[in-house]
């Protein structure tokens, strides 16, 4: 007797372990590992990025005159400073200045190539005139491109890297315009400057669930090359990207900023997957990064989370609860104004909450720079549905966003009453979906996606 249950219990645990195994063994397959080679791409003619610098640190009012390399003198100009790192990660040579300007009535500009705070020895560049009929990508092309060496970055172990950049650089008018004739040069008494990126990484293609993709990185540089464009007052400025190849075609699958997601661990939404970066060597250019699906496509949002989450909603000027309970079913949209797809989709957003059935509502969560920038859009666009803003960046990570791991705009998700997730997805084509899933009616057809 005692040694059939002793053979009873030891099949049990033997079926106890392989059961552990296995689920270990399928774990171990949800995450893909990756170590893709990336480099630099200067041959692509056709990119370019605009980052523009709307405030001086200095602009020179007086009489004075500033003495230029070549015998050159300056007095009507602009400063303006740019610094690659956060304040915390300060170094002599990751901040660049920039002097734009007029000289013997020619734009010119002149970049700090020495780092020290000095622009009299510096190379300057003649900045030639828009014409009237010439294309902006054209034009790009014919200014002259900057060089800066030994720029330094401080990595997440605290390292500091020395990298060079390139860049192109314009001063343009007030109403970010480039100059076009000798009259403007004339008249003008307040610079601007815009900053355009001349290269950029690209990785090798690779392959994941039978499909082919890439990714691009917008390295540490002036060009701040960076989507959302409003990010450019972030200090982290490095953009990583994944494109999905379809018909020799890029379709943006996600992006991030590549500063944050490596100091906060943060996962990036892809698809129904979500990547995770581990760490970059821009030495030896490699990328090494986790793609990880899901255990379940049924997902739990906890209580404490759906009545804890107090955002500030616009229409009452305070921070509320959003109420998941007043519907059976609630519609979140992740948006933002710097979102150019988000923008694109609110006259049928507008017409989707005309359409909606009784038990479901919708709720928009504006994630911005800035609460300015949500106020702007909620009188320009006057909603009739609760609309909420949300800091994009948050020192503690107590957002909204963050816990629910929204990395790519617009996200839609449908969440009953209980937290229960049933609808989670991403892009222009998710409205759609949305629409086909819950069976909810709409007129106009929806706008594609680049």
């Amino acid at each position: 007797m005692a040694l059939s249950v002793y053979y009873n219990y030891m099949c049990l645990l033997k079926k106890i372990y392989f059961i552990v195994i296995l689920l270990f063994y399928h774990c171990v397959l949800l995450s893909q590992t990756f170590q893709i080679p990336f480099y630099l791409n200067k041959s692509d003619s056709n990119f370019f990025y605009v980052t523009e610098l709307n405030s001086p640190t200095y602009i020179n009012t007086s009489d004075s005159l500033l003495h230029l390399k070549n015998g050159m003198v300056i007095q009507r100009y602009a400063v303006f400073h740019k610094s690659i790192q956060s304040q915390k990660e300060r170094h002599d040579q990751n901040e660049v200045s920039i002097l734009v300007g007029i000289a013997q009535q020619q734009l010119v500009v002149v970049a700090d190539q020495n780092f020290n705070h000095s622009f009299r020895d510096d190379s300057v560049y003649i900045i030639p005139l828009k014409s009237a009929n010439q294309s902006t990508s054209a034009y790009i092309q014919q200014l002259p491109v900057i060089h800066l060496r030994n720029l330094a970055y401080t990595d997440t172990h605290h390292t500091v890297h020395l990298f060079d950049a390139a860049f192109r650089c314009a001063p343009v008018t007030a109403s970010g315009k480039p100059f076009t004739d000798s009259v403007q040069l004339q008249q003008i008494d307040y610079f601007k400057c815009t900053i355009i990126s001349y290269a950029y990484y690209e990785s090798v293609p690779f392959s994941y669930k039978g499909a082919i993709y890439q990714f691009r990185i917008f390295p540490y540089a002036l060009t701040a090359a960076i989507y959302p464009k409003q990010i450019r007052n972030i200090h982290a400025y490095a953009a990583i990207l994944f494109y999905a190849i379809e018909n020799e075609q890029l379709q943006l699958m996600a992006y991030n900023t590549l500063d944050y997601v490596l100091q906060n661990g943060q996962g990036t939404a892809f698809g129904k997957d979500s990547i995770h970066i581990q760490s970059i060597d821009f030495d030896h250019q490699i990328l090494h990064f986790t793609i990880d699906t899901p255990l379940t496509a049924h997902v739990t949002i906890p209580y404490a989370v759906l009545v804890g989450s107090y955002l500030y909603q616009l229409a009452l000027h305070k921070k509320t609860s959003i109420n998941f309970q007043e519907k059976p079913y609630t519609i979140l949209e992740f948006s933002g104004t710097w979102c150019k797809p988000c923008m694109a989709l609110q006259p049928f957003i507008k017409q989707l909450v005309q359409q909606l059935p009784p038990q479901l509502q919708l709720i928009t969560i504006l994630n911005e720079y800035s609460i300015e920038n949500a106020e702007a859009f909620y009188w320009q666009h006057k909603p009739t549905w609760p609309v909420y803003y949300e800091p994009l960046y948050d020192a503690d990570n107590h957002t909204l966003h963050h816990y629910l791991n929204i990395g790519i705009y617009p996200t839609f998700m449908v969440i009953d009453a209980s937290g229960n997730v049933l609808f989670h997805e991403n892009g222009i084509g998710a409205l759609d979906n949305l629409c086909r899933h819950f069976n909810i009616p709409y007129i106009v057809s929806l706008p594609r996606e680049d």
